[in-house]
């Protein structure tokens, strides 16, 4: 059936919100007011009639869709369908082609036709913000590659214009603005059935706050290949071509699908910083090389890897972590070079980041810097120093650094080339990048380094630092190459302030941040923002003043100067475990600031007194204060729970770096890394003054891999299970916090004040929401109440939403407290029996990970007898580990709410909705309640259930593991031409050569295309949609015999496919026959018995029939050297469509996956010589010399049919007559040639002139061929 998708928006996602679970208040589930309108064009419209020419529809009108229909709106990132708005009749286009008949018949003629549609589909409705970012495409359910599409994006604002195409085909046309949708010109729906696909969209909507707060990010991983190439490679051989950095479409590449998306989610971003890295293979400064290294030696990509002089031939391997390597390879220089251009023509601004990364594998026999065996694994570059076995410390700061020079580098456009001295030095590595920068035009900023904290507090003697003073010096000779570039030092967090030891200070770095080649203060800003507990008997629980969750945007920003590392610091484990803080203060001097990590605007703008012997300097030192900017180079938090705890570690188990924060339980926070970000944005855009400015602040990370792919596709990038636990933004931004939601669905459709609406309690995001127009806010609330756990509450004319898991604990209270509301009882507690309490949750939603699927999540509490289940479905897009979480939530908090109470309370009592108060009833323990309705009147009647904070316990449920690359259908393919004779069971003209293709993957079906000249004038020949199974040998082959089984072995290597043993009589049946090429285009046929698998890909033959089908001739006296290609002869080996006049006339041929574009592929040149027609040579030449006269004789072969030959009788002829040349002597200049008609001997020839040793040669003669292949003896005369 011919359709066009026009499906709800709720089918899109999953379902809509709503359904009803015993146990659960109605406030926690809300009930969907349904899906949007779908409805499915008239197939009539779209139906064919076959035809003799060819398939052709019988009608090219598109019907619309009806009008009225409903669009959904998108919140963060969700997958819809939208509607068709308009569409043109369908455009006809016929292709007539003429071939010659098979066998050199008459000619065919076949006219093809090919449909195109113009449409567009609406997509969303933007009242809330226009689209960001339209990302994937599915066409009936697979994903589309739009390499070859022309499609125009609108994102519903309220400026875009109508679209060209439908103002020219219509004379006008609305704008719809407010109104998201696609055009689609000249579509071709020839793969779709001839009929407009089923097609669904991928669409960022409005997100969060935090996405317009940033202005720069890190770009990563740094170790990739070729991932910051802008431009698409390709990698593997002929017929094996697949895209090295372009997993998701043909004409865009990794690299540009991920640039796309973060200027799409993060409009506001305007730099990149560009992390490179090399590695570094030793702690001990001394002995630590940095190098580029490569991830594999076995890749042929369509441009060469190189990076600081080394080839893939020449520089070492990366370590392997279980057999996969340890990281990517160093960015291919050109691809660096490339990707600053590239980042400049988007307008943004480039800092160059070089970044060392330690390839210190766990197995390394390396000493530490103490001297013991065995350095830490895979470890951070800040613990490289000084080995107490080394000597002085200046001397192995001099062996690191080196002394390659800013000239040693050549300059131009190209790829830099050093002439330096042969070291691979921390100075080779950072001039290397500053010549590339300067070579691709220049950067806005360019730093020296980063994080080597161990070397920079490197001494012999407190106050002397060499490699700060190193430093100083390349910071002058990078600014010599790059004098536009902003020129710094990246310094850690516990780096850029001072070095302290004991009771001494010194400010290390300031030689560094006063000199005159240093623009700014970097500092990678790692510094925790909070000190939380689980529980709410920590001491920064503090719900007096409000501060009840480190999600507390005021609770975090407090900390930015405030907290550990400014009022306190932990002296010990112990003393962090007790919360056990001791005061940071500075009773000497007053300078608090000094011994304050975080006193950053402190630090910056007072004058810096080195205390050497904790007596304080009476002079500063060169640090003028306030005279250069701070960069946050690096800051952000791992979307961990309790990252803000730690935000400086990571998640990564293959090194020894890998923590989780302070007191984290491990889960899975995207939120917690959303408010970490605007925390500081915020706190520095209303407090950085002079000092920073934050579009000089730099989010860690954005991945140059694009999302989804990364991080799903573990198989290809090792790393993406770091992602789920990591700082990455990808996948993140983009995303949608409930409070923003909920504020904008209430200042959009309900004209809500911001004054009455309190969500400065309301925690948590999902990954996106799609909402029907007329959907109510209660429905709406339902979805979100039910997902993170919300209560909704109106106190005093103000809606107030807040997270249960930072409800204040406001009261307790007893009986005294109590009113009487006239019944009997004080207070009244219900309890509901546990049947009728829910021990299985299940929850519906669309699912990040499924291409936004339908998913679901179920959860159980096993130790409870209740029998009853509970179920939700949510208008979210999440996951499964978080929706498991959330499904966790449903029963605990069902379990809670089997036990309610009712009291009154005195008309001062200042609780509220979501307050959480203890009771201590008439018997028993005090209990906790949360206060779920409050009636307001003489008094105070209050409702409340339980509350024990399991609810608050989630943790998430299992983690889907990553899915397998699927490597594309190779772009290109290789063609086999091959002269060969007849093949048995082939149904070919003798004059007519063969072909075969391999290409991997493969492509589904190959074209073969014809022209006599090189550029113009090409043909389709054939379609083939089989596969060859070639390959080539890996080992000598000797000339065996022929007529018998032969006893040589072989060994092969398959491109593709696979072989199999057959018995004697298989082969003799005809099984198993293989052409191997002796020498270009000569081809020799032979069988085999045995095929053993040795390797991979790699076969060892045995049990030969040398020289089939006449090819005996093909062989040399000598070893065929390995390298040779092999073809299985097969039904993939098929006849090429030519004439028998063509016959030696040159073409060229291109062949390539069907429906690629053949200009693209260079013509091979290839004249088929109709070897089909060479008749076979004699066989069983006999010569006998009597005085002097010779006879011979032979016993004639046939190229048709010989298998027939039975009881002694000749074989069939073959040929219009029998007719065969005798030749004796020199082959160029015979002494001797006869004739012999009808007959197979030759008695009575004078050879009386002939004397020595003479060779004779007997060929069958062809009407159509001529003398075929001879039959040779040697003879002494």
């Amino acid at each position: 059936m011919a359709t066009i998708l026009l499906s709800a928006a709720g089918a899109a996602i999953g379902g809509s919100i709503g359904g009803t679970f015993l146990g659960v208040t109605a406030a926690a589930l809300g009930k969907a007011a349904g899906g949007l309108i779908g409805q499915a064009i008239d197939n009539s419209l779209f139906a064919s009639s076959t035809q003799t020419a060819g398939p052709r529809l019988d009608n090219l009108e598109v019907q619309k869709s009806a009008e009225g229909g409903g669009l959904p709106v998108v919140e963060g990132v969700a997958r819809v369908a939208g509607q068709v708005i308009w569409a043109t009749n369908l455009e006809e286009v016929t292709s007539t082609t003429s071939q010659g008949g098979k066998g050199g018949g008459g000619s065919v003629e076949t006219t093809e036709y090919s449909y195109y549609a113009n449409f567009a589909v609406a997509l969303s409705d933007c009242a809330t913000g226009p689209i960001r970012h339209f990302g994937r495409i599915w066409a009936d359910g697979k994903l589309l590659d739009t390499s070859d599409l022309t499609i125009r994006f609108y994102t519903g604002s309220e400026t875009q214009e109508p679209d060209a195409l439908m103002v020219a085909k219509d004379g006008g046309a609305p704008a719809y603005r407010g109104v998201s949708y696609v055009v689609f010109e000249r579509m071709n729906i020839e793969d779709f059935g001839r009929r407009l696909p089923n097609l669904t969209f991928e669409l960022w909507g409005p997100p969060g706050e935090m996405e317009d707060l940033i202005r720069g990010v890190d770009m990563i991983p740094g170790a990739t290949e070729f991932g910051y190439s802008p431009a698409i490679l390709t990698k593997g051989g002929a017929g094996s071509t697949t895209r090295e950095n372009a997993i998701r479409s043909a004409a865009k590449s990794d690299w540009a699908n991920s640039l796309d998306l973060l200027q799409g989610v993060l409009p506001a971003c305007d730099t990149v910083a560009l992390v490179v890295s090399w590695f570094g293979t030793d702690l001990r400064a001394a002995h630590c090389q940095i190098e580029p290294r490569v991830e594999t030696k076995e890749k042929h990509p369509s441009r060469a890897w190189t990076a600081g002089g080394l080839t893939r031939t020449s520089a070492n391997m990366v370590s392997l972590v279980e057999g996969t390597p340890a990281f990517g390879s160093a960015p291919d220089d050109q691809s660096i070079m490339d990707a600053i251009a590239d980042l400049k023509a988007r307008g943004l601004r480039v800092v160059l980041y070089p970044f060392v990364m330690m390839d210190i594998p766990g197995d390394n026999t390396l000493p530490d810097l103490d001297g013991n065996i065995g350095q830490a694994t895979y470890p951070w570059r800040g613990r490289i120093g000084p080995a107490s076995a080394d000597g002085a410390v200046a001397g192995q700061i001099s062996a690191l650094v080196g002394t390659a020079a800013p000239g040693h580098f050549s300059a131009g456009s190209g790829v830099p080339v050093y002439s330096g001295p042969a070291e691979w030095s921390f100075r080779r590595f950072i001039l290397h990048l500053a010549a590339l920068a300067r070579n691709a035009g220049g950067v806005d900023a360019f730093l020296i380094g980063s994080e080597l904290v161990d070397l920079t507090m490197a001494t012999d003697t407190l106050g002397q630092y060499p490699f700060v003073d190193a430093l100083v010096t390349l910071a002058g000779d990078v600014k010599t190459m790059l004098p536009a570039a902003q020129i710094s030092y990246a310094a850690d967090w516990s780096e850029y302030h001072s070095h302290r030891v004991g009771g001494e200070v010194h400010f290390h770095l300031d030689p560094l941040w006063s000199s005159a080649n240093v623009d700014f203060i970097g500092i990678d800003n790692y510094l925790p923002l909070s000190d939380w507990r689980p529980g709410n008997t920590h001491t920064d629980y503090d719900p007096e003043n409000g501060v009840t969750s480190v999600y507390s945007l005021d609770y975090l920003k407090g900390q930015i100067e405030g907290g550990e590392f400014w009022d306190y610091y932990y002296a010990s484990q112990a003393d962090r475990d007790t919360q056990t803080r001791t005061s940071i203060w500075d009773g000497a001097h007053g300078e608090n600031w000094v011994f304050r990590q975080k006193a950053i605007r402190p630090w910056h703008g007072a004058a810096h007194h080195n205390r050497p012997g904790g007596v304080r300097d009476a002079a500063p030192t060169s640090w003028v204060p306030g005279s250069k900017p701070v960069w946050f180079t690096e800051f952000g938090c791992p979307s961990i729970h309790l990252g803000t705890n730690q935000p400086n570690v990571f998640y990564d188990p293959k090194t020894s770096e890998s923590y989780m924060p302070h007191y984290s339980s491990g889960a899975r926070d995207d939120f917690m890394q959303r408010q970490y970000i605007r925390a500081m944005l915020e706190w520095w855009g209303e407090n950085g003054g002079a000092v920073l400015s934050t579009e000089n602040a730099f989010v860690w990370s954005w991945d140059a891999r694009p999302w989804p792919e990364y991080p799903r596709t573990n198989d290809l990038w090792s790393d993406g299970p770091n992602w789920r636990y990591g700082h990455w933004l990808n996948g993140r931004a983009g995303s949608t916090p409930a409070a923003e939601v909920i504020e904008r669905r209430l200042n959009t459709h309900y004209d809500y004040a911001p004054a009455k609406v309190d969500l400065s309690q309301c925690y948590g995001q999902a990954d996106g929401m799609v909402l029907a127009g007329p959907m109510s806010f209660r429905d709406m609330m339902g979805t979100w109440e039910t997902a993170l756990n919300l209560d909704a509450s109106e106190v005093g004319g103000v809606l107030r939403v807040t997270s249960r898991a930072s409800a204040a604990i406001v009261a307790d209270y007893t009986l005294d407290h109590l009113v009487e509301d006239g019944t009997a009882a004080l207070y009244t507690i219900t309890r509901t029996s546990q049947e009728e309490t829910p021990r299985v949750a299940v929850v519906s939603y669309s699912d990040t990970e499924l291409d936004y699927e339908a998913g679901a999540a179920r959860a159980t509490i096993r130790e409870k007898p209740g029998q009853a289940e509970a179920s939700a479905e949510l208008a979210l897009v999440s996951d499964l580990e978080r929706m498991t979480a959330t499904a966790q939530t449903m029963l605990h908090r069902a379990g809670d709410e089997r036990e309610k109470i009712k009291l009154t309370l005195p008309p001062s009592s200042q609780l509220k909705p979501g307050d959480v108060f203890g009771f201590t009833p008439k018997s028993g323990a005090k209990l906790r309640f949360i206060a779920d309705e409050i009636v307001r009147g003489e008094a105070r009647t209050v409702s409340a259930y339980l509350y024990t904070g399991t609810a608050l316990s989630s943790v998430g449920g299992p983690i889907r593991p990553g899915l397998a690359h699927v490597t594309p259908p190779s772009e290109t393919a290789l063609p086999y031409l091959l002269d060969l004779p007849i093949l048995p069971g082939l149904t070919m003209a003798d004059h007519q050569g063969l072909a075969a293709f391999h290409a991997k993957p493969w492509p589904g079906g190959v074209d073969l295309y014809r022209s006599p000249s090189l550029e113009t004038g090409y043909s389709l020949n054939l379609r083939t949609g089989l596969a060859a199974t070639a390959g080539e040998t890996v080992t000598a082959f000797p000339p065996g015999m022929p007529d018998t089984w032969s006893p040589e072995t072989l060994e092969v290597e398959l491109f593709a496919g696979s072989l199999v043993s057959r018995s004697k009589e298989d082969v003799l049946a005809g099984a198993n026959a293989m052409a191997v090429e002796h020498s270009p285009d000569t081809w020799e046929v032979l069988q085999f018995r045995n095929a053993e698998l040795i390797g991979a890909n790699t076969w060892r033959l045995s049990g030969f029939l040398r020289g089939q089908l006449g090819t005996e001739w093909a062989r040399s006296g000598e070893d065929l050297a390995a390298g040779a290609r092999v073809v299985l002869l097969d039904s993939a080996v098929i006849p090429v469509d030519m004439q028998a006049e063509e016959i030696g006339r040159p073409f060229y041929w291109r062949a390539l996956p069907s429906g690629k574009d053949h200009a693209e592929v260079t013509g091979q040149p290839h004249a088929f010589q109709g070897v089909g027609r060479r008749p076979y040579s004699p066989c069983h030449l006999k010569a006998a010399l009597s005085g002097g006269g010779l006879s011979l004789s032979w016993i004639r072969r046939t190229r048709i049919e010989g298998d027939a030959w039975t009881n002694g009788e000749d074989v069939p002829l073959g040929e219009a007559f029998e007719r065969y040349r005798v030749e004796i002597g020199p082959e160029a200049a015979p002494l001797i040639t006869e004739t012999v008609a009808d007959a197979t001997s030759l008695t009575g020839l004078d050879a009386s002139a002939l004397s020595g040793l003479q060779e004779i040669r007997v060929s069958q003669v062809s009407e159509t061929y001529g003398p075929g292949t001879p039959a040779r003896l040697s003879l002494v005369f």
